[in-house]
């Protein structure tokens, strides 16, 4: 049995298995994403939290198409989630889903993440923005780290608690398209923690190794970050966002290649193997 449980390491490492990994692909029926889980979602402790008094947030029809190529054996499946729509007037949008396991940002551990995002607007100036990222609290982004397309613009930014402190030099955030978004949050233990993350959009091709806009910066952080969290505002009337395909994990691999369950399956055929072999002795 000790070998059996030796071997069972060593295939889970082989197959991308990672402690605190996740994904969520949004394949839930159409309709509140508050209360909604299971869909083949894992690494979440509960299911998704809209905070808002009436649930604004919904699951919508169909993923989401990457404008960029995609590395082999990225798949989209289910449906994407769809802020409110803009009526000409301020809405705000909030809701969170818990990890299973916090990102401890005093671990000394890195961690990745990716998720695609899109948005419709016609006029830039009043379309207002949104937040992708983690937080300590599923009702805020208090010691929040996010990616962030600031208000009223074409940028994007990473940000501390919802302040945006670093542009990328990729300012075409533009409607209709659905980008392909990569983050990295290499942490310490005592000294400081840094972010690095990168955009692909129409015409771009995903790299076989990370690569970056924006690289290393040092970001300000709580202690540990339990909380997925996708926050916003809408204004531009008819204006909405829509954000898909999920993903934390640690390696860049994990979180722009594999295939929802495909590690479970590498897993499952070499335990199958080994437990032929075994019975054999």
């Amino acid at each position: 049995m000790k070998k059996l449980w030796t071997a069972f390491g060593t295939l889970a490492i082989a197959a991308g298995v990672a402690l605190g990994s996740a994904i969520d692909q949004i394949n839930y029926s159409t309709g509140n994403l508050d209360g909604q889980t299971g869909g083949g979602s894992s690494g979440f402790a509960g299911a998704w939290d809209d905070t808002a008094g009436t649930p604004e947030i919904t699951v919508d029809a169909g993923s989401l198409v990457p404008s960029a190529t995609m590395r082999t054996g990225y798949a989209t499946a289910g449906n994407s989630v769809k802020s409110p729509v803009g009526a000409g007037a301020n809405d705000d949008f909030f809701a969170s889903r818990q990890l299973t396991t916090a990102i401890d940002m005093n671990s000394g551990n890195t961690y990745y993440f990716s998720f695609l995002v899109s948005g419709s607007w016609t006029d830039q100036s009043t379309k207002r923005g949104w937040n992708v990222g983690f937080s300590t609290v599923g009702n805020g982004l208090t010691g929040g780290i996010t990616i962030k397309n600031a208000y009223n613009t074409s940028n994007l930014s990473y940000a501390s608690a919802g302040t945006e402190t670093g542009f990328t030099a990729v300012t075409d955030f533009s409607s209709g398209n659905a980008y392909f978004i990569v983050g990295k949050m290499a942490t310490s233990n005592g000294g400081n923690d840094l972010l690095s993350f990168k955009v692909y959009g129409p015409s771009e091709t995903v790299a076989a190794t990370e690569e970056w806009d924006v690289a290393n910066n040092t970001i300000v952080s709580s202690s540990s970050l339990g909380y997925l969290v996708i926050q916003g505002r809408v204004n531009n009337t008819g204006s909405f966002y829509k954000f898909d395909e999920i993903r934390v994990g640690d390696t860049w691999d994990s979180v722009t290649i594999p295939e929802p369950g495909s590690a479970s399956l590498i897993l499952g055929a070499g335990l199958i193997a080994l437990a032929r072999r075994l019975r054999r002795r």
